[in-house]
């Protein structure tokens, strides 16, 4: 939904969705249980909703155009009966855990952008978001409930066009945020003896690139860029133990193309 009045666009989009997983694997084939098999079934039933609410305020600094969104995002996942199952032939003959948890994200966000002049765009944004997990284990020493905000900003800078091709430089702070039964774990579901140190809910990164966009080519848009992403913890799902793992800090570099 959109509405125009005056120099100020708001724009609302609301969603909800739902979807049923059942994943049989075996990475182990006969490793772990000799007589029945290490095949494991990963299961859920998840209901998800959300909106989108922003609005654009378009004016002029000193003749430049410029505009400014000021908006909010929220998504919340319902999921029920998350279970990690034993199973032989794709029947179920023993639970190494199971799960009811509840993700909730909200996201207040600025973003401004100010043709400086005709061949110079920049623009400047910051996002501030905030996850809440609520888990409820079958094992009660791995349920709990955690929250966890971050501040992102980021700065963006284009060059151009000529001929119409533009440079562009985009640079700023990110986010990912971890799966919710790591955040309250204390105990491994495997033995339910061996005490577990929770994993961070939210983990920052930071990233840049820089590229070129054209339109030289009638009805033909391409780009090329150059990034760098770098996350402080890689923590990883352990998806045939019921375990997060925090990994290592990482950088990565990569060369995108488009057409």
């Amino acid at each position: 939904m959109q509405r125009k009045e005056g120099n100020g666009t708001t724009r609302f989009n609301a969603w909800l969705g739902t979807y049923q997983l059942d994943l049989f694997s075996n990475f182990t084939y006969f490793l772990n249980d000799p007589i029945r098999g290490d095949q494991f079934e990963q299961s859920e039933s998840r209901f998800f909703a959300g909106f989108n609410l922003s609005h654009r305020w378009d004016y002029e600094i000193q003749g430049r155009p410029s505009h400014t969104t000021l908006g909010f995002q929220t998504r919340n996942d319902w999921i029920d009966d998350i279970g990690l199952h034993l199973t032989q032939n794709r029947r179920r003959f023993d639970t190494i855990r199971q799960d009811d948890v509840f993700v909730g994200s909200y996201s207040l966000f600025l973003d401004h952008e100010t043709r400086v002049n005709d061949w110079f765009r920049a623009g400047f944004g910051i996002r501030d978001d905030l996850f809440h997990f609520d888990v409820q284990s079958d094992l009660a020493s791995n349920s709990g409930n955690e929250s966890d905000g971050i501040i992102s900003p980021k700065l963006n800078l284009a060059f151009g066009p000529w001929n119409e091709t533009e440079v562009y430089l985009n640079a700023g702070y990110g986010f990912h945020s971890n799966d919710a039964r790591g955040t309250t774990i204390s105990i491994d579901p495997t033995d339910g003896i061996t005490p577990l140190d929770p994993v961070d809910p939210l983990v920052q990164t930071r990233g840049a690139e820089i590229g070129l966009r054209t339109h030289a080519i009638i009805d033909l848009t391409a780009s090329l860029g150059l990034w760098f992403l770098e996350s402080d913890s890689e923590p990883v799902y352990i998806g045939d133990a019921g375990t997060s793992e925090a990994g290592d800090a990482s950088e990565r570099w990569g060369v995108e193309a488009a057409i």
